[in-house]
């Protein structure tokens, strides 16, 4: 199935619409830092430890703890720049 993971409506799901595991959840809320909007990806707690290294092991690299995630989603994780000033940020610089 193809996602348009500029849609919002799939922030908070997989490809099945439905989260990576029934785990506990947690929101992550970050600001794009080129507009000022607010993100928010719901993810499952051990993922994000995995993420983070606060589960007791090595950090693990994003793409890696979620590959259920796509790439805009990815993005949002790490900088918070969703996906329309990602593709106008990078459309100045050609």
């Amino acid at each position: 199935m193809n996602y348009d993971f500029r849609d919002p409506a799939y922030i908070f799901k997989n490809e099945n619409g439905k989260l990576s595991s029934s785990m506990p959840e947690k929101t992550i809320k970050n600001l794009c830092i080129e507009c000022g909007k607010q993100n928010k990806i719901l993810i499952n707690i051990k993922d994000y430890e995995d993420w983070t290294g606060t589960s007791g092991g090595p950090k693990k690299m994003v793409q890696n703890v979620f590959k259920w995630l796509g790439p805009a989603q990815v993005e949002l994780l790490i900088t918070g720049i969703h996906a329309e000033c990602w593709d106008e940020i990078f459309k100045r610089t050609r």
